[in-house]
Order: C-alpha cells, then sequence, then structure tokens
C-alpha cells in the first residue's frame, strides 16, 4: 500500500492538478467583499447535517429531530469545519464541503489537467481532517469515475470512499466510532447539485452508516439521467421522422433530402449516441456500488462496530437494502431501453451515410451531365471555330495576292478587254499559294496523323510483297 501511496502523492503535483492561490469564487453569491467592496476570501458552499440531536442550544428535542444547515464560509474557517462536535451521546452527523475544478487541458500555460478552485495546502488539510487515504489522491488527480472503497487499516486513516461521476466526484469517509461522515465535493459540471442535497437531506435516518453519500448521488445521477434520457429520445425522433427511417414508417419512397439537413440530423444522431453510451457506462458504475453494499451485508452480516447504535445501524442497513433492491430493478428497466435508443441512434447515422453517400453520388451524376454538356458545346464551337479557319485559309491567301496585283507600283496596262495575261498569272500564283498554305497547315497540326497514315501504307505495301514471293 505505500507504493500505491508514494504514487498517488506523485500524481497530484502541478503537472495534473493545478490550483488557485486566490480562486475566485465559482459559489454563489461570490466571494466575501469587504465594506470598500474589494474582494477577500472566497466563499465554500457547505453542508452540515445532523440526526437524532439537534445541539446544545435545543436540549429538550425529540430524539430523532434533524438539524440541517446549508451555509457559505470563507477559506480562513474551512479548517475547523469538520470538527466533530459532541453532545453527550453519539449524533451521526454529515459534513460536506463543495469545490469546483475547472477543465484546463489545452489551455496555454496550464499546469494540470483540470484545477481545483482551493489552495494546495487548504485541500491537503481538509484530507487529513477527514482522515482519507492518501490513494485517494490519484483517483481525484486523474478524474476517474465508478465506486471505490479503500479501507482504513492504517492508523489515521478511515474508510475512505469514492464515487465518480460526469457531472461530480464526492470522496467521504465515516468514522464508525462517532457515526461521523466527512464528505468533500467536487463538482465537475457548473449544476447546483439541489436534487442532491434534497436527498442527502431525505436520508438523514441512515447517518449511522457511510452510504448516505452514496445513495444520494447514485439516485441523482439516476433520476437526471432519465431527464437526459428523455432528450436525446426526442432528438433521435426527429431525426427518424426527418429521414423516414423508423419503425413506425410506412413509405419512403417519396422522400427528398438535401445535404445540410443530413449533416444536421448526423450530428444530432452521433451526439445522442455517445452521450447514451455515457449515461449506460455510469449505470454501471451505480449497479456496481450497489451491488458492493448488497454483497457486503447479504445474509444478516449487519453487524456494526459499534454496539452504541447497533440497533439504528441494523434498522438502516435493512432500509438501504430494500432501496437499493428498488433501484437495481429500475436500472434493469434503463439499461434495456438505453440501449435500444442507442441502436436507433446507431442505425440512423447508418441510414444517413447512406442518404449522403447517394446525395453525393446524384451530385456526382448531374456534375457529370453538366460537363458533358459543356464538352458538347466546346465540340460545337470547336467546329465552328475550325471552319471560319479552313475558310480563311482558302480566301487568305487569294485576296493577299489580289491586293499585291492591284498595286500602282505594278503598272498594269489598261486595256477595254479582260486581261487574260494578268488574270491567268494571278491564278497561277493564287492556287499554289492556298495550296501551300494548306500543308504548311497539315504538316504542323496533322504531324503525327500523317506520320501513322504514310506507316500504315508502308506496312501495307510491305505485307503485298511479302505475299507475292
Amino acid at each position: 500500500m505505500e507504493g500505491l501511496i508514494h504514487c498517488a502523492r506523485n500524481s497530484f503535483k502541478d503537472q495534473f492538478v493545478g490550483f488557485e492561490d486566490e480562486p475566485l469564487s465559482l459559489l454563489r453569491p461570490g466571494s466575501a467583499t469587504s465594506e470598500n467592496g474589494s474582494k477577500s476570501e472566497t466563499l465554500f458552499e457547505t453542508i452540515e447535517i445532523r440526526h437524532g440531536i439537534v445541539g446544545r442550544q435545543f436540549p429538550d428535542s425529540p430524539e430523532h429531530s434533524v438539524f440541517h444547515n446549508r451555509s457559505q464560509q470563507p477559506a480562513s474557517e474551512l479548517a475547523g469545519f469538520y470538527e466533530e462536535q459532541y453532545f453527550g451521546k453519539i449524533a451521526p452527523q454529515l459534513k460536506l464541503i463543495r469545490i469546483h475544478s475547472r477543465f484546463l487541458a489545452g489551455r496555454e500555460g496550464s499546469t494540470g489537467s483540470f484545477s481545483l478552485s482551493i489552495t494546495r495546502s487548504l485541500f491537503n488539510r481538509l484530507l487529513d481532517q477527514m482522515q482519507a487515504n492518501p490513494w485517494v489522491l490519484w483517483l481525484i488527480s486523474s478524474k476517474y469515475d465508478g465506486f471505490h472503497h479503500i479501507k482504513g487499516k492504517k492508523k489515521g486513516h478511515a474508510d475512505t470512499y469514492f464515487f465518480g461521476f460526469f457531472h461530480s466526484a464526492i470522496v467521504w469517509t465515516f468514522l464508525p466510532e462517532t457515526a461521523c461522515t466527512k464528505a468533500l465535493l467536487i463538482s465537475r459540471l457548473s449544476s447546483q447539485h439541489e436534487s442532491f442535497y434534497a436527498l442527502l437531506n431525505s436520508y438523514t435516518s441512515h447517518l449511522f452508516t457511510p452510504y448516505v453519500p452514496l445513495l444520494a448521488i447514485t439516485l441523482t445521477t439516476m433520476c437526471s439521467s432519465d431527464e437526459i434520457l428523455d432528450r436525446y429520445a426526442n432528438d433521435i425522433i426527429n431525426v427518424e421522422k426527418g429521414t423516414g427511417f423508423s419503425w413506425v414508417s410506412r413509405d419512403i419512397s417519396v422522400l427528398s433530402f438535401n445535404v445540410d439537413a443530413l449533416a444536421r440530423w448526423s450530428r444530432a444522431s452521433a451526439n445522442a449516441q455517445i452521450n447514451i453510451i455515457n449515461l449506460l457506462r455510469h449505470h454501471e458504475s451505480c449497479i456496481c456500488a450497489l451491488d458492493t453494499i448488497q454483497a457486503k451485508h447479504t445474509g444478516g452480516n449487519l453487524a456494526s462496530s459499534n454496539a452504541e447504535y447497533k440497533e439504528d445501524y441494523d434498522r438502516s442497513i435493512t432500509e438501504i437494502l430494500d432501496s437499493i433492491h428498488v433501484l437495481k430493478m429500475r436500472a434493469d428497466s434503463f439499461i434495456p431501453y438505453a440501449t435500444y435508443l442507442k441502436n436507433r441512434a446507431e442505425a440512423q447515422i447508418s441510414v444517413i451515410f447512406a442518404l449522403l453517400t447517394h446525395e453525393d453520388s446524384v451530385s456526382n451524376l448531374k456534375a457529370a451531365e453538366a460537363s458533358m454538356e459543356i464538352a458538347a458545346a466546346a465540340k460545337r464551337d470547336s467546329s465552328a471555330m475550325k471552319t471560319i479557319a479552313v475558310l480563311t485559309m482558302v480566301f487568305l491567301p487569294a485576296t493577299f495576292l489580289a491586293t499585291i496585283f492591284a498595286l500602282p507600283v505594278l503598272e498594269w496596262e489598261y486595256k477595254r478587254d479582260v486581261q487574260m495575261d494578268g488574270f491567268q498569272l494571278y491564278w497561277t500564283v493564287a492556287i499554289p499559294s492556298t495550296a501551300a498554305v494548306f500543308f504548311v497547315w497539315a504538316m504542323v497540326t496533322q504531324r503525327s496523323w500523317i506520320s501513322n497514315k504514310i506507316l500504315k501504307h508502308r506496312r501495307r505495301v510491305d505485307g503485298l510483297g511479302k505475299k507475292d514471293c
């Protein structure tokens, strides 16, 4: 165990967890302020619950009275918050402090994957006062999920419990000598945890056991999972209506789609899928924790380490086991339904991928058709330009020569009749010139075609000569 503790302490160094020397309060109403309005100390939300004895100021209160105090305390007063109060008899109590955390991975200058809004010295002091096993530092720094129980075998360490979820993680210890539960709630999301606090209060009669924080956060997670799952179920239904592929679909032959809608549905389906998988993962953690308690106390194993409140302890364990039975039945219904929704989301992702592929093929086909039309138009334009070029080559040499012959410097003899000698000379020069232009054009542009024709002719001639031989 010493090696594990050493690793845990090393993991809690600055490169894994960041601390704020003077953290800004992330809890309402905010940092305490002095009279001149300047910030003084950070306020931390605290919960204190006692069962059986309310306090010295109410000595005549009924035995089952409950004291519940929720307040915000400055950092300077937290050092003594976990101190136990003695009322002449055992009064089971729960003391909880909430600390906010911030995700820092990828931020420039960050020293860890997340930061706690508390100073390092105060945080270590609180863990020491809780008598928490140092191994829990590893679970906190690694942002672990699930239920973990570290037995307090070493002197000075109490039984330590850790339960991590996507929304928060809670560390608590239980001292059987005084039935005192000391808890540290680390918020991972900016939620107010109102339902968790309400459940802590409702389980006050079970403070004789170490399982009140576990029951409260498990039930909180299960209830919030129902709300989240219902939201993603609606998203999946909307996607199914859009794509037309669902178990209630009748006709999907006349549906048309656009890429933007398909991309939006794809994001919604993928988001539902990954979050439902996360809900299933945390539900498995809840079931594992409930199974652990059930296995520990099955078969009449309800013994308490403190005989002074054995009767209350046995009663609490019996009621907790009954609650666990109900919670597990609820989980047995949740998991198949969540798995069913996950499979529906996966089916929609496959359908959307096929539709996107189809739309892409249609777009490519339309692009190909447009390219063919452009090529045909270009071919028509090319043919027209070729015709113009040929006509130009036909008339250009003759026009050029006519212009030359019309120059006054040549001083053609004027006669009333047609000048047959000059006319013949003109055509004698014009026709060969036009032929020369076509020849040069053919040699420049059709040289490869002419070469192939000549080569084929030679091969054919050579073949006929061999046959004659």
